[in-house]
């Protein structure tokens, strides 16, 4: 049964009802407030200074995104090599671009993040419920298109975490393919 985004409450994830996180993550209730707790220490932790750190130097950025050249990518005109474009992080990119990479928008992302969680639940794996409860810390790997549409080269589960929580904004590292050199006559 699809959940409509308009329904999600609004505000802190961990404030939300158990069961609505159980139902969006596949978890057991009773594991949620194990969860809540987890999350609660990350976010002291990001609030003491002790997060992640990526360098941001355009060498560093460009060897980051290569690792994730040609990964899941949507459109087959992203898979320009990092080499050939310009890298920059963003701190907060905003989600409401990426709502057109799933078929259905925000909906459509809900669906897909709780198909995912029960996919990794099933397969014993612990699934991504700490995605949407803990704050993101780790980049995306985005790919702006000279159209307009933006490309995920890595990072879809936080991305649909982001989505599903109603963040704005996502920590982001941000390729845009260098303009192609051109003569102009003198």
């Amino acid at each position: 049964m699809a959940i409509d985004p308009s329904t999600l409450p609004e505000g802190n994830v961990l404030t939300w009802p158990h069961a609505l996180i159980a139902e969006l993550t596949s978890v057991p209730e009773e594991d949620v407030e194990r969860l809540i707790e987890n999350a609660r220490d990350q976010r002291e932790r990001l609030a003491a200074g002790g997060g992640y750190e990526i360098d941001n130097s355009p060498e560093a950025l460009m060897e980051y995104a290569r690792a994730w050249q040609g990964a899941a990518c949507h459109y087959s005109e992203s898979d320009i090599p990092a080499e050939d474009q310009d890298w920059r992080v963003e701190e907060a990119y905003p989600v409401e671009r990426l709502f057109a990479l799933m078929e259905g928008g925000r909906a459509g992302w809900i669906d897909w993040f709780r198909t995912e969680c029960q996919w990794a639940r099933e397969d014993g794996r612990n699934g991504y419920a700490d995605l949407l409860l803990e704050q993101i810390e780790e980049e995306v790997v985005l790919v702006e298109l000279e159209d307009g549409r933006v490309d995920c080269w890595d990072g879809w589960h936080r991305l649909g975490a982001a989505i599903v929580k109603g963040d704005i904004g996502i920590p982001a590292v941000v390729g845009v393919p260098t303009p192609e050199l051109k003569l102009t006559p003198r």
